[in-house]
């Protein structure tokens, strides 16, 4: 059975999938640029790389769904690809040094916010120390 779209919905799935391959390829980039820009969520990679095709795959199928009542076409994963190659060769670089910036303003801004707390921290446990050693000078006294 095939099923036939009109002009108009044909139409509305050749847009929809041409932004969503650009904002798959700009979520991409994103999640990238965190991995490489915070180490830490190296450990990490391989769940997130599976999450974020997980999730691709759902958003994928869910506008599928609603823009052409699930129907699913060779051409809307071509759509797909070129939406992503537009992506790639306008804005990917600038997105890329946005996010960059992004990133680094935001660690530093954590970092920098959290020195006076660090600072507590430490004079705390100094004074946890110095109170320790002294119970136990005293102690020797006795």
């Amino acid at each position: 059975m095939t099923t036939v779209m009109d002009l108009p919905m044909q139409w509305f799935v050749l847009m929809t999938m041409l932004v969503t391959g650009a904002l798959l390829g700009l979520f991409f980039d994103s999640y990238a640029v965190l991995l490489t820009e915070l180490r830490f969520l190296r450990r990490w990679q391989s769940i997130g790389d599976l999450l974020y095709w997980i999730l691709a795959l759902f958003l994928v199928f869910f506008l599928l769904l609603v823009v052409s009542n699930g129907i699913v076409r060779i051409v809307s994963y071509w759509l797909l690809l070129v939406g992503f190659l537009l992506y790639r060769f306008t804005i990917h670089t600038q997105w890329i040094n946005f996010q960059r910036k992004v990133v680094r303003t935001t660690v530093i801004t954590v970092v920098k916010a959290s020195l006076p707390f660090r600072w507590l921290v430490v004079s705390l446990m100094r004074v946890k120390r110095n109170h320790a050693v002294d119970q136990h000078i005293d102690g020797d006294d006795q």
